[in-house]
């Protein structure tokens, strides 16, 4: 009706803008098509948003991610109703999927390292599964050596306090050492792939029960998964240095956009003591 309404218009403008409108507007096919295409890239807009999260660790998510994302497009959308949509369908699979170039070693590191995907059960190759495992398995031993020889000897029993030497063997019982944090580590129950059980926060709290294994954690944890922080960054760097503000100094232009992404844990507004 819209179409019509100015296709018959006596302005020659308005006129225009109905061709337009004529050339644009899709069929009840192509509409069909267009739903069916839009539902496909759904999934890719949803892992899209996960892997460029800055307020949680994503190097674990990026195998994980592939994976399930895999099993959905061959699960939910292995039928379409035409054979055209289907060859979209195909097109689009193997062009995104072909796009994901992440070092898979490195990756699945840091899905270790998430307390939510630490069994790796994701991967169909267990070969692969047992060579991620020794290789930090190699690393955490080489860092704990690392570690007890620049332990200090000292004497604890000076330090301890009067109810705590008072329980001594009581304490003991309740505080006995893991003997292999590592396969410890491996045994927890892994938590369910919720946003609450944050990768970050999980290793913060237990970062006293495995100290060598949070050093190991926090050096593959902290790798992002894409370059959307850097590209946000120069974004913001575009929009503080403006053809009229050329002349700022570097050493400001530093703190300013230091304030900007620290504006949730700074008061930059509290008043000066």
């Amino acid at each position: 009706m819209l179409k019509a309404s100015l296709m018959s218009n006596t302005n020659s403008i308005t006129r225009k803008e109905g061709e337009k409108l004529e050339v644009l507007c899709p069929t009840i096919y192509e509409w069909k098509v267009i739903r069916k295409i839009v539902e496909l890239l759904n999934p890719f807009e949803e892992a899209t948003r996960l892997l460029s999260g800055i307020n949680y660790p994503t190097i674990g998510f990026t195998y994980p991610i592939m994976y399930n994302l895999r099993e959905r497009l061959e699960t939910e959308f292995n039928l379409l109703e035409t054979s055209e949509a289907s060859e979209y369908q195909n097109a689009i699979l193997e062009n995104i999927i072909a796009r994901w170039d992440f070092p898979q070693i490195l990756c699945l590191k840091g899905s270790f390292f998430d307390p939510r995907f630490k069994s790796l059960d994701f991967i169909n190759s267990q070969e692969t599964c047992n060579q991620i495992i020794n290789q930090l398995k190699e690393e955490y031993e080489i860092l704990k050596q690392d570690n007890t020889a620049r332990l200090p000897d000292h004497n604890d029993t000076n330090e301890s306090t009067t109810m705590g030497n008072f329980w001594k063997k009581k304490n003991a019982k309740i505080t006995a050492p893991i003997k292999d944090k590592f396969q410890h580590y491996l045994n927890v129950t892994e938590l369910p792939a919720l946003e609450e059980y944050d990768s970050f926060s999980w290793w913060s709290t237990n970062k006293n029960q495995y100290p060598i294994l949070h050093q190991i954690a926090m050096k593959y944890l902290s790798i992002p998964a894409t370059s959307v922080t850097s590209e946000r960054l120069f974004s913001d760097a575009k929009n503080l240095i403006t053809p009229q503000r050329t002349r700022l100094d570097s050493f400001l232009i530093n703190q300013l956009m230091f304030l900007k992404r620290n504006r949730n844990y700074v008061d930059i507004f509290r008043e000066a003591e």
